[in-house]
């Protein structure tokens, strides 16, 4: 199976302290590099599960563009609908995390993805609609993500990516969303900005009748409660010894997209999803290479 992915891929700055966080102040810890970005990370996750990755996202001129491309080369994506832009900087994300690994603050640069305009996409439309999904995160410009939820004709899946670009999706509400088949994820936060409802449950139904085929809101350690024109549930999620929260929603959905295209129904599908968020969990860097090991899995 083919999944076209839009959206950024980074340099990763992961912060842990050796003991409890104390904020305002320096604390002693661990300081890990890594490449991420919420699209690269759930194209490295798809590409781990077997799927076919085409990633497009801006690259810089700086010094980390060149290790950035090749580590995404590495574990077989695609980069023929990305673009290099030499005069610009790569994007970045500064994540701190408290003593059990939940974020306690980033930072995230992404000037550069304003790049990925209507015009940039158009160009690449057809390559996008021959993929057997797509996959985009909010770090796109507004009006871009708005171009391309009307044009592509495959299965669309978004991530609202952060409560502040999760706002961007506002141009989508009003009868605005036209494409049939679009699947949602939102955390709590997410949810509520786009919505003005503190219930995820009611958030969710909201979404649905703003036209999105499926709704998944994820809930931290309380797990997900998802939603769909013919069924809703919640389930809870995967108790694991927690190094890192980056990455956890990223393998989430790469997982349900996988198990949806391998015809699996919904609730399968965000069951693996939790099974991957939990590997990512685990791991001290967004991207838990043990996913692999949920290609052909069986539901649990």
């Amino acid at each position: 199976m083919k999944v076209s992915v839009i959206g950024a891929a980074n340099v990763d700055v992961l912060a842990t302290p050796l003991g409890k966080y104390v904020p305002r102040d320096s604390n002693p810890g661990k300081v890990e590099i890594g490449f991420g970005g919420v699209g690269r990370n759930i194209a490295h996750n798809l590409a781990l599960l077997g799927c076919e990755v085409d990633l497009c996202t801006a690259f810089g001129g700086d010094s980390v563009a060149k290790a950035l491309m090749e580590s995404c080369e590495k574990v077989g994506m695609e980069l023929r609908n990305s673009v290099i832009l030499p005069e610009s900087r790569s994007n970045f994300f500064l994540c701190i995390s408290d003593e059990y690994g939940e974020m306690r603050s980033a930072v995230s640069d992404m000037e550069i993805m304003e790049n990925l305009d209507s015009r940039m996409l158009h160009s690449r439309l057809d390559s996008f609609n021959s993929s057997d999904a797509v996959v985009i995160d909010c770090n796109l410009p507004g009006w871009s993500i708005l171009y391309l939820v009307n044009r592509i004709t495959v299965p669309l899946f978004i991530d609202a990516t952060s409560s502040i670009k999760a706002s961007l999706l506002s141009v989508l509400l009003g009868g605005m969303l036209k494409q049939p088949n679009v699947t949602l994820k939102v955390n709590r936060l997410e949810a509520q900005t786009l919505t003005h409802i503190q219930d995820p449950a009611r958030s969710a139904e909201w979404l649905l009748s703003n036209g999105f085929k499926r709704v998944i809101v994820t809930l931290g350690k309380d797990g997900v409660y998802c939603a769909s024109e013919d069924e809703h549930f919640k389930l809870g999620a995967k108790r694991v010894d927690v190094v890192n929260s980056t990455g956890a929603g990223d393998a989430l959905l790469a997982c349900v997209v996988y198990a949806l295209l391998s015809g699996r129904p919904f609730k399968e599908a965000v069951e693996l999803g939790l099974r991957g968020a939990a590997l990512a969990l685990q791991s001290p860097l967004a991207i838990n290479e043990e996913i692999s090991k949920l290609k052909y899995s069986t539901p649990q």
